[in-house]
């Protein structure tokens, strides 16, 4: 009779299956142009040579002005009106206006270009009457050497002394820098690896055992 093959035991395990998931990534993006503001054009222009109103021209006193003297604007109302202001070729340009402020509170004045208000400038205080300082707006000034620029005290506590103007007409450049979008690299895979199978274990081949006879027909008695 055939000897019957059982296993002892053991299993094959199978390999798992990839990762599904993929890695996500998002593309560059290319960064912006910002316009890159440049001074073109400037030019001072004294106050004690312009157009006053309820001003006086003074030449001592406080001293730290340039050219012949200062201007000394009075209450509510007084105004130095610039003319022949030079626009360039026109856009946008930077009224600075240097002055000093030594009462106790902020001269806050109306400003107008060629008859057009463009805003207000405060004044601050400044230490004392000799602490010459800029204050600034930014606005726009025709083309030419036309344009009229008006500085009005607008509140009772009247303007500043005013030493002189500064116009800086700006051109407006894009970067030189061209910016361009690089390509995304592409994402790298990273796989898990496969657990390693284990080793299938060979079954043990166990013959059945017959029982013999001995001599007399009886069965032997298996030591």
């Amino acid at each position: 009779e055939s000897p019957t093959i059982e296993p002892t035991g053991g299993q094959t395990n199978s390999p798992s299956e990839y990762p599904t998931n993929m890695p996500t990534y998002s593309p560059t993006e290319p960064p912006s142009l910002e316009p890159t503001p440049s001074p073109t054009h400037i030019d001072l222009y004294q106050a004690e040579d312009q157009t006053l109103s309820n001003a006086s021209s003074r030449t001592c006193c406080h001293r730290g002005f340039t050219g012949r003297g200062f201007v000394d604007m009075g209450g509510e109302g007084s105004y130095i009106e610039f003319t022949n202001v030079d626009g360039d070729s026109g856009g946008i340009c930077v009224v600075k206006i240097r002055y000093a402020n030594g009462g106790k509170a902020a001269k806050p004045c109306e400003i107008k270009v060629n008859n057009n208000i463009a805003g207000e400038v405060t004044f601050p205080q400044t230490d004392g009457w000799r602490d010459w300082r800029y204050d600034s707006i930014r606005t726009q000034c025709d083309a030419g050497s036309d344009n009229v620029i008006r500085v009005r005290a607008s509140t009772s506590a009247g303007g500043p002394n005013v030493d002189v103007m500064e116009v800086v007409t700006v051109a407006i450049a894009p970067s030189s820098t061209v910016a361009t979008q690089q390509p995304s690299p592409n994402p790298t895979l990273r796989q898990t690896p496969s657990p390693t199978p284990s080793p299938t274990r060979e079954a043990t081949l166990e013959p059945r055992r017959q029982p013999t006879s001995g001599p007399s027909g009886a069965p032997a008695v298996e030591p």
